[in-house]
Order: C-alpha cells, then structure tokens, then sequence
C-alpha cells in the first residue's frame, strides 16, 4: 500500500475545512436588465449585418449593369456599319423612281 503524502493530506484537510460557497440569486430586475441588453445587441448585429448585405447587393447589381452597358454599346458598335447601310439600301430603294 501505498503512504500518504503529508502534503495532499493537508489539502485536503484544509479544502473540508473551507466555508461553503455563496450562491447567487439573481433578482428578476437583473434577468430583466440583462436580457434588454441581449435583445438591443441583437437588433444592432441584425441591422449592421442587414446594412452590409445591402451595400454588397447594391455594389453587385451595379457592376453587373456597368458590364451589361459595356457589353451592349460595344455589340452595337460592332453592328453600327451593317446597319447604317441596310438603312442607307431602303432609303435608296425607295427613293429610286
């Protein structure tokens, strides 16, 4: 068997000798304060998160307009001659006696 240590032995002892703990009780004000504080953090995170979700949205709805314009001015660019001069056939065709 093994011997005691005479260290561990006083532990011990003075952890059975120490007043209990004192419990707390919280009182319902201070539930009523705490959860107000919860709820008002929560509705600050929701708003700071719906804004930034809103920010991004509108910054990608932009771009995508942006290349959409740029992509359309230079297709019609591209097209611009061929349809002057389909223009420039009817009107000669119909000015033609």
């Amino acid at each position: 068997m093994k011997s005691i240590d005479p260290q561990l032995n006083r532990l011990l002892k003075a952890a059975s000798q120490a007043p209990e703990p004192v419990c707390f009780t919280p009182t319902s004000d201070w539930v009523k304060s705490v959860m107000q504080t919860c709820k008002e953090q929560g509705r600050k995170l929701d708003e700071q998160l719906g804004d930034a979700v809103l920010k991004w949205s509108l910054a990608g709805a932009m771009t995508i307009m942006v290349m959409s314009l740029v992509w359309h001015y230079s297709a019609t660019v591209e097209s611009l001659p061929e349809a002057i001069s389909i223009a420039n056939s009817g009107i000669e065709i119909s000015l033609a006696p």
